[in-house]
């Protein structure tokens, strides 16, 4: 796919996997508008991106809230049609089920997937009248093996981004739309520094994660980009996702844990904390950043 002089517009990319993936976009010759809910950081992006020669538009854009969604659209509007969406804004929470509140669960939902639709909705109309156009749709590596048992509204959100996402590419294949789903693995970024906690301590929180694995948001941009030149649906950075997937299908789903083997021990351990025990096992900084 040629970028030159195409509009694209992504939402949560004020750092991160986001700014990551926008400075691509700048350097491929698009026109790219940054939005973040973070109005300051959207616009340093933007910054980044002129200052190396490119063109871009910073915005204050949170996804939750439909006026902002249609603000965006307005701006974007003044720049030209939209030839790719790149839907990365997502939050989470952690902590047994039973212990996390369902305003949690709604915000999680508000955010990771009705924000998806909210900007689908916005810019899908524009691409279906000239028949042409990429969207991509972020999901996680864990709803391709959903691992981390603490994150049960994170990894429900995913798994319906992921299922919503190839429904939506049959229904835009006959348009000319391609639909990409995009699907980190753990990352680097703000991630579960900002999770909502509830039931558990955030070492409690930071242990169910395979630490060993952590990888830079580069690393996922690079991974989207390979997949954008090669024509696939999906795009990860997950080690071994192809054979890992295989796997699992012949396994017919069977719950397991496959893509970080260290984790069975420390997830065997959860299990007390649906009886309200803390689980006693290796503490980790409360000051790692990180994200899947």
């Amino acid at each position: 796919m040629d970028l030159r002089d195409k509009v694209v517009v992504l939402t949560a990319a004020g750092g991160g996997i986001g700014r990551s993936v926008a400075r691509i976009f700048g350097r491929s010759g698009s026109h790219v508008v940054v939005s973040d809910r973070d109005s300051a950081a959207a616009r340093a992006v933007a910054d980044e991106i002129v200052a190396g020669g490119g063109r871009a538009t910073g915005v204050g854009c949170d996804v939750s809230v439909d006026e902002d969604v249609a603000s965006l659209a307005n701006v974007v509007n003044e720049i030209g049609p939209v030839d790719v969406l790149f839907n990365n804004a997502g939050v989470a929470a952690a902590g047994p089920i039973g212990k996390i509140p369902l305003d949690d669960w709604r915000w999680i939902f508000e955010v990771n997937v009705l924000g998806q639709v909210r900007a689908i909705n916005a810019f899908l109309p524009g691409m279906a009248d000239r028949r042409s156009g990429l969207i991509i749709n972020t999901s996680s590596s864990l709803a391709l093996f959903p691992e981390a048992p603490l994150l049960l509204p994170y990894i429900c959100s995913k798994a319906g981004i992921l299922g919503f996402t190839e429904a939506l590419s049959l229904m835009c294949t006959p348009l000319g739309i391609r639909v990409m789903v995009l699907a980190p693995h753990i990352t680097e970024t703000n991630f579960l520094f900002s999770a909502r906690l509830s039931g558990i301590e955030p070492e409690q929180a930071m242990q169910i994660l395979p630490l060993s694995e952590v990888q830079p948001p580069e690393a996922v941009a690079d991974a989207l980009f390979r997949a954008i030149a090669a024509g696939e649906f999906l795009a990860t950075n997950a080690p071994d996702a192809d054979s890992l997937l295989l796997d699992r299908a012949a396994d017919r789903f069977e719950p397991k844990v496959r893509s970080c083997p260290s984790l069975a021990d420390p997830i065997a351990g959860l299990a007390g904390l649906l009886a309200g025990a803390r689980n006693p096992g290796r503490a980790v900084g409360t000051s790692d950043r990180l994200s899947d």
